[in-house]
């Protein structure tokens, strides 16, 4: 074998081989490799396997990751997508017994604020997508912001799950082999949609404990009545509000984590008085998720992972995990596969320019190469100062707005009656009801276009701190905690100098572009900050959706000029050598034959312009007329 041959399978196994670790690792190829920690922000859920790995939902739903018994990162699966072996947003996990793990996957219309499918996909303890295991889809009554499927659990072979809609709470089970769904039990709840913040059941129902959005906590035990045996206007520690949030059965002992109390706490329902209460120590704020272990829980607040037990103690507290040495191992490997691939790629094209061309290319080639070089890098330098500057303007106008709607709406919300909403009990009461009512009129129940991706919220200031009064979908209830210190959030212009000011931000929930803007009562004092805003993923979605559209049009006029600008050079360059001995000799006279090419490009591009109008026509004619030809599908 010659030394350039040699070369040559060289390079070209470099090629296969880097070009295959980048393909089947697009996720690494854009991250630094010397980083080898990540801070985790937007915690939601959390899930453990008998082995001590556990899974969390971060980053408001959009990626998943395992982080295993010692305290290390797996893997990470990102969502935010419909591509196949992804999720959109996952809203719960649940692990077998086999380390698999299942996602409580929902996917949203355009807005961003209606759920329009939740499924149950499967995915093994390697990350690896397996199989989606439900199914279900929403045509009318779509869900606002939460499904409906709530919560999922895996027990004895099946994923237990329970089911709000407006009348009943449902509790059943799914067979993951086959995706049967069997319902169990049927609960008359007021409105569980709107009233039921977290349930969770033993699998043979001899144990089911709610959580409302009043602040109780209800048991039924043995297929009796649901019974209250907790509220907050009776805290567990009577000096701290107190909000239940999320909760677990295990038999006579209730667990559920406290948003106000900042605990975690047993109840014990065979004892009475303080001593059925036992805590955790404060876990730094309010606990999204949590999950029983042997020796106490583990626990996920919005950026911090907990682990503690019901003696008081917290035994780790981190906002930050390690990766483990295969992922650095792995994200060194696509770095440098990418780095190979690239200088591949150069001496691919080298060997090719020695070998193949010997050294020399045509003068058509070469002013080619430079047309379409300096075409691409104008147009890449125009579209990101187009796109950038647009983008902006759009944003800014959207902004503006949201502070005009601000601004005209708060003046139709009523100050003394939000001054009378106090306490967790006041939940849907009158008084909650009309300000409710208010507030969903400001946007027509979001039945209108120009109205249908908007949402609302309002909150009140007690001691310096911002809690959460209501929110167009009832998600949170009444006092929930939501900023500490409101001097060094964007509440401090609305609070201090009445300001309507505009805020970008993500959260546990997702990514929002909102206005804030005071609310007045008759004395003059502010009664709460009214929030407008709009889902800020599903307006990223649009540009990008704008983005690509545009660069399908600039994209399809580029090539056509290229070719034009081509064949235009060829033209010049027949001209240039008509004078050419060997060319005044041929049919055509002095010039040679590629004078015919202009010709041919000119009469195929005037003859495809009026026959790419065919298939526009085609469409409309369908779509106006409702017939079809020979009963074809509108695609073909």
């Amino acid at each position: 074998m010659s030394k350039s041959r040699l070369y040559l399978f060289v390079i070209i196994f470099s090629v296969i081989i880097s070009g295959f670790i980048v393909y089947n690792n697009p996720d690494f190829i854009f991250i630094n490799p010397f980083n080898t920690n990540l801070n985790i922000e937007n915690s939601s859920r959390i899930a453990a396997d008998k082995n001590g790995n556990r899974y969390i939902i971060y980053d408001s739903f959009k990626k998943v990751l395992k982080i295993n018994s010692s305290g290390k990162i797996e893997f990470i699966i990102k969502g935010n997508s419909d591509k196949p072996g992804r999720f959109a947003l996952a809203w719960d996990i649940t692990c077998d017994n086999e380390g698999n793990f299942y996602i409580l996957d929902y996917v949203t219309d355009s807005s961003g604020l209606k759920v329009e499918s939740e499924s149950i996909k499967m995915f093994s303890s390697s990350g690896d997508f397996v199989k989606t295991v439900f199914v279900h889809s929403y045509d009318d009554n779509k869900p606002d912001m939460e499904s409906n499927f709530r919560k999922i659990r895996y027990y004895n072979d099946r994923i237990f799950y329970y089911y709000n809609d407006y009348e009943l709470m449902h509790i059943g089970f799914i067979n993951p082999q086959n995706g049967e769904n069997t319902e169990l039990k049927s609960i008359n709840i007021k409105e569980p949609k709107v009233n039921v913040v977290d349930c969770d059941f033993l699998p043979n129902l001899a144990s089911i404990a709610v959580i409302t959005q009043k602040g109780q906590i209800l048991l039924s035990k043995y297929n009796l009545e649901l019974k209250e045996i907790y509220t907050s206007s009776m805290s567990a520690i009577k000096t701290l509000p107190s909000i239940p949030w999320r909760v677990i059965a295990d038999g006579s002992l209730i667990y559920f984590a406290d948003a106000g109390l900042r605990k975690i706490v047993k109840i014990d329902t065979n004892k009475s008085g303080d001593e059925k209460y036992t805590y955790s120590g404060d876990t730094g704020g309010a606990v999204r998720s949590f999950v029983l272990t042997e020796k106490g829980f583990f626990a996920v607040s919005d950026s911090t992972i907990v682990e503690g037990d019901f003696e008081g103690n917290i035994i780790s507290e981190s906002a930050g995990r390690k990766y483990s040495n295969m992922i650095i191992l792995l994200r060194w490997a696509v770095f440098l596969s990418s780095i190979v691939l690239f200088m591949s790629c150069i001496f691919l094209f080298s060997w090719l320019y020695i070998f193949v061309f010997e050294k020399s290319f045509s003068e058509v080639f070469v002013q080619s190469v430079m047309i379409i070089t300096a075409v691409l890098i104008t147009t890449i330098i125009v579209l990101i100062v187009a796109i950038t500057t647009l983008t902006g303007m759009y944003k800014e106008n959207q902004f503006n707005n949201l502070k005009y709607i601000t601004q005209l709406s708060y003046k139709f919300l009523d100050g003394d009656t939000i001054n009378k909403i106090q306490h967790r009990e006041d939940f849907m009461n009158r008084d909650y009801v009309t300000v409710r009512s208010q507030l969903h009129s400001m946007f027509n129940e979001n039945k209108d276009e120009w109205n249908e991706d908007y949402y609302g919220g309002l909150y009140t200031l007690k001691n310096d701190d911002i809690y959460v009064l209501m929110f167009f979908d009832d998600s949170t209830g009444i006092n929930f905690p939501y900023r500490e210190n409101y001097k060094t959030s964007p509440f401090k212009d609305v609070i201090e100098n009445g300001s309507i000011v505009g805020v970008e931000e993500n959260d546990v929930y997702g990514s929002w572009m909102y206005a804030l803007g005071p609310v007045y009562d008759s004395k003059g004092n502010i009664a709460a900050i009214l929030e407008i805003g709009k889902d800020l993923n599903a307006f990223q979605v649009r540009i990008k959706n704008f983005i690509i559209n545009i660069s399908k049009e600039i994209i399809t006029v580029l090539i056509i000029l290229v070719l034009v600008m081509i064949e235009i050079t060829i033209l010049r360059n027949v001209f240039k050598n008509r004078t050419d001995p060997e060319t005044t000799e041929n049919p055509f006279g002095k010039f040679p034959v590629e004078i015919v090419r202009m010709l041919a490009f000119v009469i195929a591009f005037s003859y495809a312009l009026p026959v790419s109008y065919t298939p526009l026509m085609m469409r409309e004619i369908l779509r106006s007329t409702g017939t079809s030809i020979f009963n074809l599908s509108e695609g073909i």
